[in-house]
């Protein structure tokens, strides 16, 4: 018996679903579900949805790296997401996110390593999250914080108290450059990031608040911070780079931007 979040399904075949688990060991499994699509002649309904959490159990002797499904139950669903598009998206992009970086299981029956765990903590603080708070259409702000954990967890963190150029402590809210490939911040006084022109001083804040702010007091200090697509698309290269992620798998980039 597993337990662990759907963050991507797949049709297959007539009747049955691919998906893959984010584990509570913050690591990724494969997993058929048989029947997973619903109906048949038992009329089973499809209650397999990205961002819920699931209990499953499989079969063994296990053959590659997908798990067979004995049966599955739902553990926790959120309810409102799916009826605010722009939640969806955004529920949608942290999955894709934790499916592209997760580490595979590879040995789902003897496996007691939690170093990885911080994912399976950070994905569903977040979906959480998305479940009890609204979001205003194209308001940045929850997908610029989830990141700053995200990449926290991960360790490609940017440096984001000194510039990365002159190493000057950088002054809150003048102005600051995202520079990709120096892995931070550069101040006003140095040159600007090669094609860079910018200032992403707010986005620099708001990974600042992301880094200590636990998700309950994440609302606080947001209203004097400016979040645009720009800088959100920054972001998103940024991590991009970090990962070595293949962006034509993060499909919901352009429904975000």
């Amino acid at each position: 018996m597993i337990e662990g979040i759907l963050v991507r399904k797949t049709p297959f075949q007539d009747r049955h679903l691919i998906g893959d688990l984010i584990l509570r060991n913050g690591k990724k499994q494969g997993v058929l579900f048989f029947g997973g699509m619903g109906g048949g002649k038992k009329v089973k309904p499809n209650n397999l949805e990205i961002g819920k959490l699931y209990s499953v159990s499989f079969k063994t002797p296990i053959k590659g790296d997908l798990i067979q499904t004995k049966e599955w139950t739902l553990k926790w669903s959120h309810e409102k997401i799916r009826y605010d598009y722009w939640r969806f998206v955004l529920l949608s992009l942290i999955c894709e996110i934790s499916s592209q970086t997760a580490i595979p299981q590879e040995d789902l029956l003897n496996d007691n390593d939690s170093q990885y765990a911080g994912l399976f903590n950070v994905l569903s603080n977040g979906i959480f999250y998305l479940e009890n708070n609204k979001i205003p259409q194209h308001d940045y702000h929850f997908i610029s914080f989830f990141v700053g954990k995200f990449m926290a967890d991960f360790g490609v963190f940017p440096q984001i108290e000194h510039c990365a150029d002159c190493e000057n402590i950088l002054i809150k809210y003048a102005p600051s450059f995202f520079d990709l490939e120096k892995s931070g911040f550069t101040c006003g006084s140095c040159p600007l990031p090669e094609g860079e022109s910018l200032d992403s001083e707010h986005l620099r804040l708001t990974l600042g608040l992301s880094k200590n702010l636990p998700w309950k007091n994440f609302n606080s200090g947001m209203d004097k911070l400016k979040i645009n697509s720009a800088q959100v698309k920054q972001l998103m290269n940024y991590l991009i780079y970090q990962l070595n992620i293949d962006n034509n798998n993060l499909k919901t980039l352009s429904s975000l931007y």
